[in-house]
């Protein structure tokens, strides 16, 4: 699954994701549901504009995004 994320720059470089693109399809954020955080990344679990939930995370190192759990909305 090839994951683009767009984010809101505030004082620090890529503070929230805003826009996920997942293989060529554009979904908004509209809200962060849960943000955390470990040692090499930050999370963030997000509810997009399908209603699906997503939970994301940033590696710091890399500044790679990658999915790491996916929740779909019922039908």
């Amino acid at each position: 699954m090839k994951v683009h994320i767009e984010c809101h720059a505030g004082h620090r470089a890529d503070e929230e994701p805003r826009v996920i693109e997942i293989d060529g399809k554009r979904l908004r954020v509209l809200g962060i549901a849960r943000r955390w955080q470990d040692v090499d990344a930050r999370y963030f679990q997000v509810r997009l504009e399908d209603g699906d939930r997503y939970v994301l995370r940033h590696d710091e190192r890399s500044d790679d995004w990658s999915v790491v759990e996916v929740v779909r909305a019922s039908s």
